[in-house]
């Protein structure tokens, strides 16, 4: 199955809210208990703030990198089409 860049990016999202998410728990927990390791959710509201500040750095990361890594693919296609000019066929 070749994957599209949607689903790359729609995968990396989905991966690092995931991750990002469960560390943001641990350090709520730590800092609302003083320093023990626990696993209490936060009230709603804060928990949608946590969610929601999660998934636009996890948007903007997805988007960097889907950028940096068209752009370096343009320039790999163009250093190969300069490769092949400099080489004429004779």
């Amino acid at each position: 199955m070749v994957l599209n860049n949607i689903q790359i990016g729609l995968i990396q999202f989905i991966i690092t809210c995931c991750f990002f998410y469960i560390e943001a728990l641990l350090h709520f927990n730590i800092g609302k208990t003083g320093g023990k390791l626990c696993c209490k959710f936060p009230k709603l509201k804060d928990n949608l703030k946590i969610i929601c500040i999660i998934a636009t750095f996890a948007s903007l990361s997805t988007i960097a990198t889907y950028l940096i890594k068209k752009k370096l693919s343009n320039n790999d296609n163009n250093d190969n089409n300069n490769n092949e000019n400099d080489n004429p066929v004779i």
